[in-house]
Order: C-alpha cells, then structure tokens, then sequence
C-alpha cells in the first residue's frame, strides 16, 4: 500500500484520492470513479455535482454519496434528499451515543432552537424573513482557507488591495476585524476574519488594526463608532488616515445591507466556509414597519464588518 496526503493506492490497484472541489470543478475533471463521496454536498456548486461528478460514473455504473449538514433548497443535494428513487439516511445528534443529552441541552440554549435543529438535528429550516436567503449564502460560498494569524507576524507585507472593516463590540457584543481583498471583474474576497473575547480593551483591537495596516495595502476602510465615538477614530486616523468612523444608524444600516444585498446576486462577494460566519448571515431578518417598507432587525455581528467594508464599493 501506498499513500500520500490526498491519495491511497491499495494493493489490489484501487485508489483512494482526495481531491477538492473549487469553483467550477478544475481538479475533478479527468477522472473515472467507481464511487464518489461528496463531503459537505449542500455548498458544492451544483454545476459541478452535475457536469463533472456524475459523469466520471457514467462507465463504471458507479455510486455517488453526497453528505452534508442542510443548508437551502434550491440545491440537488436537497432535491436528491426529498427523491423517493434515491437511499437517504437522516441522522440526528441525539443518535450518537457519544453525545450526551446535556451538551444537547445546553447547545439549544447557547445557539438558539433554529440553528440547533440545522447543526444537530439535521433539518431544513431556514427563517422566513431571513434577509440573506441560504441559497444566496450558498452562491457566494468557496472553499479555500482564511489568512492565519501566523502569517500576520511574518516579515513582510501579504500583496494586494484590501479594504478593511471593523466592528466594536461592548460587553455582550464581540469586537471584530474583517478584510476584504479586491480581484477580478469588482469581485472581493473575504480573506481575514478575526472576533476578539467578550471584554477586550478596545486599544488591543486599535493595535490590531494598526498591524494590518503595516501589513496589507488598505486602500479604505470603515469602523463603526457608535459605540466607541471620534476620539478614537481619530486614533486610528493618525497611523491609517484611510480608514473613517460610521454611526451604524438603523438607516445606515438598512442601506450598506440593501447594497451588500446586491452585490451577493452580482456574485462579487465571495466567502469562505465558515459555518459560523454563513450562518450569521442568514440569522439577519427583515420586517415590514409602517414608515419604511423593509426594516432589517436590529442585531449586531459579523454581517456588520462585511457591509462596512462594501462602503466604498
């Protein structure tokens, strides 16, 4: 037997190869398979499940297994799911004799009924009024790995275009950092993400920032300072005079929602797989109030970075 990081090759000549799967496919292509299994199936491009997956089983009459936690309906993955003519196994966390009933128990108070019955019950659900639908997520969601902290403290600067958008948090709410990188076509990239502890002194997430600064090309950025006020913003102007304060205001916030909205359905946003972030994202809600037509619901995390960041977009 043989075997590598991504590949195991079996005495009797079968291999096993571990391959990801990328926008559209490119390092699927090629291969013949007796058996297919798709990890996390549910956030897999569709084209590619259907264009490249399916027909490496074409000569081989071979078997494809799709597995994932449910995330949206508007996928094949929720569609084979629901097809009598397809073997579905539903399993759920309490049928794990690993899993105790506590943590069970104290995982519904800690994340909230809805996101317990996706993560640990394994159902499709999504809240009605979500104002980022799962399947707009989806669309928008790649595989590839977040800049590490590791990275920041190397000598150096990481190439790019970045913007840069941060949130203040106070004693219930977590300080956060987000960057953004430019590409082709107007598109950004989601590449750092960084939540600080409930409680961290707002002058370690300024050197925080100062840090990116000395390590990216910032061309903009934006804080919110409706908790924090001008004084330290213009802390943060003496080393970055790029980056300004924004009072997120419930107008405010409706309009950098509505504008990062649309740029999900232009496809010039991309994500990372992040579960927690993705599901943030969806949690955010909408009303109808009787002055305004649409109100999105006043709850502060991560989406609060990401909006900021498009400003000046």
């Amino acid at each position: 037997m043989k075997s590598t990081r991504t590949m195991i090759e079996l005495k009797n000549g079968s291999k096993i190869i571990a391959l990801p799967c990328g926008p559209d496919g490119a390092t699927l292509r090629g291969y013949t398979a007796d058996l297919v299994v798709m990890d996390e199936a549910a956030f897999m491009p569709e084209d590619v499940i259907a264009s490249v997956i399916f027909p490496m089983l074409a000569t081989t009459n071979g078997t494809a297994i799709m597995l994932s936690t449910p995330w949206g309906r508007n996928h094949i993955f929720y569609r084979s799911f629901k097809n009598q003519d397809y073997w579905s196994q539903h399993v759920r966390a309490e049928d794990c004799p690993l899993i105790s009933k506590e943590f069970l128990e104290e995982q519904r108070r800690t994340i909230g009924d809805l996101r317990f019955k996706m993560e640990y019950e394994a159902e499709f659900v999504e809240e009605e009024n979500s104002f980022f639908s799962q399947d707009l997520i989806r669309e928008c969601v790649e595989d590839y790995d977040l800049i590490g902290e590791s990275q920041l403290w190397a000598e150096g600067k990481i190439a790019g275009d970045y913007y840069l958008g941060a949130d203040f948090g106070k004693k219930v709410d977590y300080s956060v950092i987000a960057l953004l990188k430019r590409e082709e076509e107007g598109k950004l990239r989601l590449v750092f993400l960084k939540q600080f502890a409930l409680g961290t002194p707002y002058s370690e997430v300024i050197a925080y920032i100062k840090r990116l600064d000395e390590k990216f090309d910032i061309l903009k950025g934006f804080v919110d300072q409706s908790a924090i006020g001008e004084s330290l913003v213009e802390e943060i102007k003496e080393f970055a005079p790029q980056i300004d304060g924004l009072t997120f205001t419930a107008r405010v916030k409706q309009d950098l929602m509505v504008l990062l909205h649309a740029r999900m359905e232009q496809k010039r946003l991309i994500l990372p797989m992040e579960r927690s972030l993705l599901t943030q994202i969806n949690e955010q809600q909408y009303r109808f109030g009787k002055s305004k037509p649409t109100e999105i619901a006043e709850e502060k995390g991560l989406y609060d970075v990401l909006s900021s960041a498009w400003k000046p977009r």
